[in-house]
């Protein structure tokens, strides 16, 4: 007997994101023409900058934004470690991850 599902076909109930994996290295252009392979920073890895399906200009801008915003929040932990300080900083951190995400959905929408 014949099976309907092609060897390439996913099953219903298969998630199209299971088994991606993110990169967390980013190829940077400088100004000279060899690319250079840099870590990405803990706001460019929160936000994903390097994750763009629709390729829009108007997601990196944002992506990069959020992130240099939270490297900035980032910095000033360094200056500081007292408890309510730390707290109000990650639920900063947080606030601008999620403002993010839904402005990523507004734009492509």
């Amino acid at each position: 007997m014949e099976s309907n599902t092609q060897e390439n076909e996913a099953p219903a109930n298969h998630s199209p994101n299971e088994g991606i994996q993110v990169d967390t290295t980013a190829t940077v252009k400088a100004t000279n023409p060899v690319p250079v392979e840099r870590t990405l920073s803990l706001g460019e890895k929160r936000v994903r900058t390097n994750f763009n399906v629709s390729a829009s200009t108007d997601v990196d801008g944002i992506k990069q934004q959020t992130a240099s915003l939270i490297d900035a929040l980032e910095k000033l932990k360094e200056k500081r470690s007292d408890p309510e300080f730390t707290r109000l900083i990650a639920l900063a951190n947080t606030s601008y991850e999620n403002a993010a995400m839904w402005a990523v959905k507004a734009i492509t929408l």
